[in-house]
């Protein structure tokens, strides 16, 4: 018997009312932000960061507000749906989802060498904290879309024998195989 999970999380932590309340993907996004912070200030604190350590929160909360949220919004819009550029405002309704991490990461890199500039700091310093700081970040947002369930994807069909699982996933509306057949063992 070959056994296999499909997650159905809910992707609201709990609910305040129908649809409102906090959910799992903007949870990972806060622990991304406050474990950005404690390792960069650890930097910071230890010399291997030109940031004062007093100044690591400011910059933090303006990476997360307009590098991250904003640079993400902005690159859904264009990469992904051009035509809310048709209607500016549009891209202000973050309540019906869309985020794009490169988005966010260019976001980042301009956000970065503009406070690197106005505070007289080397960029490529700066630069060097987030990268050391980034991965716990990349590491937290899966997860959170995992217990989202915002990968958007949805068991269709399924068969299958005692050797191997038959299954065509819909993810995104564009079918995909996720488990190639395996032969039947004969004898």
């Amino acid at each position: 018997m070959l056994a296999y999970f499909v997650d159905n999380f809910d992707p609201f932590i709990f609910r305040l009312w129908d649809n409102v309340g906090p959910r799992w993907y903007g949870f990972a996004y806060v622990l991304a932000f406050v474990s950005a912070y404690f390792v960069v200030r650890w930097l910071s604190k230890h010399g291997y960061c030109d940031l004062p350590p007093e100044r690591v929160s400011d910059f933090i909360t303006w990476t997360a507000l307009f590098g991250v949220l904003i640079g993400g919004r902005i690159g859904y819009a264009v990469f992904y749906r051009p035509e809310m550029l048709r209607d500016p405002l549009s891209i202000l309704r973050v309540w019906e989802g869309g985020m794009a991490s490169h988005g966010g990461m260019i976001g980042i890199l301009a956000l970065s060498f503009y406070y690197a500039r106005r505070h007289k700091l080397p960029w490529t310093n700066l630069g060097d904290a987030l990268v050391v700081a980034a991965p716990i970040g990349l590491l937290e947002a899966p997860a959170g879309m995992t217990f989202g369930s915002d990968g958007r994807s949805r068991l269709i069909s399924s068969g299958g024998d005692q050797a191997g699982l038959r299954c065509l996933l819909e993810t995104w509306d564009t079918p995909v195989h996720c488990f190639p057949a395996r032969p039947t063992p004969t004898g």
